[in-house]
Formats: C-alpha cells, structure tokens, sequence
C-alpha cells in the first residue's frame, strides 16, 4: 500500500489512501492501532516527498459490501485519529456501506470530509437519494 502511495504521488495523481481494520481486528479491539499502523508506513514512504496531496478513507474492510456501515460515533473517533496523524489540510472521507439511509449521518459529522461510495453509486436512484439527504445537512 506505501509503495503504491508514493508511486502514485510521484506520478502526479493524487491517490486515495483507504485505512481500515477487518472485523477479527475490530472485535479484538484494535481499530486503533491498525488504522495507525497503516496510515504511519504510508506516511514513512512518502516522507520525502513536497507538495503532495491525497486523500484518506477510513473504510472498514468489514463494513465494505455488507450492508453494515460502522457507527457514526465510531467513524468520527477514526476521523479524529486519522486527523491527529496526517499532514494538516488532509481530507478524510468515509467509505463502507453508504447508502440512501446512512449518508446524512456521516456527512454531519466535523470530522468527515465526505464520502466514498461504493456499490450505492452504480444505482441511478440511490445517487439521487443520496445528493437528497445530503443537502439537508
């Protein structure tokens, strides 16, 4: 994932950097410590470089497809973490399971930045209801 970053950059794209803990990782209690660890080696690999920019998702790999996104309290918390640890100005959006139903919840939250859509954004439908929910923020 560092290796891919930095060649990204290189290359004059700006990459997405998705962080995120499997549910065994979760349910032992180190969503913390592996969405660190992750952002940390990406963050060492790119040391280096100027005047970089790129974006952070904190995706839970459990939440990804399942329908389940993570709490909204729990994504702000990440948020914060992922904040704390990152180059000043760097945006954190949030991806896993965003849908019609949950966007709003996200998208309120300080900490994030916006949103990364998966399979929702496919569906002609749930982008409009998605856009809906948005501008009611």
């Amino acid at each position: 994932m560092a290796k891919k970053v930095a060649a990204a950059l290189k290359a004059g794209l700006t990459p997405v950097l998705c962080l995120g803990e499997t549910k065994a990782e979760k349910d032992a209690g180190e969503r913390d410590a592996v969405v660190r660890r992750q952002l940390t080696t990406v963050l060492a690999a790119i040391a280096g470089l100027s005047d970089i920019e790129f974006l952070v998702a904190y995706e839970p790999r459990w939440a990804i497809g399942t329908g389940v996104a993570c709490l909204p309290v729990d994504a702000a918390e990440v948020h914060r973490l992922i904040k704390s640890l990152a180059p000043e100005g760097t945006r954190v959006l949030y991806g896993g399971s965003v849908d019609p139903t949950n966007v709003a919840s996200f998208t309120a939250l300080p900490e994030v930045d916006g949103v990364l859509v998966g399979g929702a954004s496919t569906v002609a439908d749930k982008v409009r209801a998605m856009l809906t929910a948005m501008s009611k923020v």
